[in-house]
Parts: C-alpha cells; structure tokens; sequence
C-alpha cells in the first residue's frame, strides 16, 4: 500500500513538472493539468474502490475462518470434557472395586488372626 501511494505520487509529481516544463501556452498546460487531474482522480477512485473491496473480501474470509476456529475449538472442548467424565467414571468403579478389595482383605485378615 506505501509503495502505490510512493509510485502515484512520483508519478503525480513527474508529470507536472512535465506539463510546466513542456513549450506550450498557459491556456493548453492549464487545461492538460485539468484533464490530468480528472482522470487521475477517476483512477484513485477506482483503486480506492478495489481497495475496499479487497479489504471487505479479506474481512469476510477472515470471519469466516474465525467462526470455522470457534467450531473446531468448541468440539475440541467437548470431546475433552467427555473424556474428563469417562475418566472420572473409570476411577469411581475402579476405587468402589479396590475399596471392596480392601475390605474383603481385611476380613480375612481378622478371620484368620482369631
């Protein structure tokens, strides 16, 4: 963007001093500068409106991809807390399991001992 705004204003700035140094009537420069200008601005106009289209195109790409990312993250989130509860499931039937083993262990533990 820096470098188009440096070359149209080079290029601005070497066709004036063009016009003002080539052999022509003040009435011809003037009105060269006149039709220059009012082409010149029809180009900004039609750059400016390329521009923004191109910024309005990026935008939309980039909500997209911004809301694609939210869905891939939100799945991500719920496939982590389904594996969280499956794992907190897991460890409550295996602790119940090895509690009662515990207990069993330490019946017969006492049994035998009488």
């Amino acid at each position: 963007m820096r470098n188009l705004v440096t070359v149209l204003v080079a290029a601005a700035g070497g066709f004036i001093a063009g016009v003002l140094l080539a052999p022509k009537s003040g009435e011809e420069t003037r009105q060269e500068l006149k039709d220059k200008s009012v082409e010149y601005k029809g180009k900004a106009k039609e750059s400016y409106g390329t521009i923004k289209k191109g910024a309005a195109s990026i935008k939309d790409e980039l909500k997209a991809g911004s809301a694609a990312i939210k869905d891939i993250a939100d799945d991500v989130s719920e496939e982590v807390k389904h594996g969280v509860r499956r794992a907190s499931g897991e460890f409550d039937r295996r602790s119940q399991t090895v509690k009662g083993e515990v207990n069993d262990t330490a019946e017969t533990v006492k049994r035998n001992a009488r």
